[in-house]
């Protein structure tokens, strides 16, 4: 039935659009995968990229029709992609990247660029992503958001599932003091407990 609806709702969008609409183009920040699905499933065209001001700026990206949900596409011609220090769970590493595109440093600042370009001179993107087997990246977080949970995992709160995850972390550890509760989809909220968690 939902599929049935957002191809209406396509349908209007492109009559919206004039009926000539060539893609949507998207980046700057990650696409919600609701806002993904309901593009892909009302048949919007729309292509996806991803990089950074220090890459000048397009790293990866998919054309319409190439895209995948979840995904900023695969590397552009002479960006080299790689993962550093990944998790043997979950897969997930730092994506460091190799470019023509790539800049000398920040001005003035040498301690700045010792932090984010490698000894090979790679650039440490400060994203946290997996690439699948077809060379698709998907971004997962931010290296800087990570949370030192109370039994030494790394947690990188940026979903509901991952907020949820840290809040029972919290719970586990000071069970008889506070407890934090999932007060809104952005924002947790930290409340003294009543009664027993």
């Amino acid at each position: 039935m939902r599929n049935y609806f957002y191809g209406i709702a396509g349908r209007k969008l492109m009559k919206f659009f004039g009926g000539r609409l060539r893609f949507l183009g998207i980046g700057g920040a990650k696409l919600d995968p609701r806002c993904e699905e309901f593009l892909s499933i009302a048949k919007l065209p729309y292509a996806i990229g991803y990089g950074l001001t220090e890459t000048a700026p397009v790293l990866a990206g998919a054309i319409p029709g190439k895209t995948r949900i979840g995904s900023t596409g695969v590397a552009m011609q002479r960006v080299q992609v790689r993962l550093e220090n990944v998790n043997e769970q979950t897969g997930e590493g730092e994506i460091v990247v190799n470019t023509p595109c790539l800049m000398r440093g920040y001005y003035k600042n040498e301690q700045a660029t010792a932090e984010v370009i490698t000894e090979d001179g790679w650039f440490r993107t400060g994203d946290l992503g997996i690439i699948d087997e077809d060379g698709y990246i998907h971004i997962k977080g931010r290296l800087k958001n990570m949370i030192l949970g109370p039994s030494g995992e790394n947690i990188y709160p940026r979903g509901d599932r991952e907020r949820n995850q840290l809040a029972c972390l919290y719970r586990r550890e000071y069970r008889n003091r506070e407890r934090w509760t999932l007060s809104s989809p952005h924002q947790l909220r930290c409340r003294e407990a009543r009664g027993a968690v």
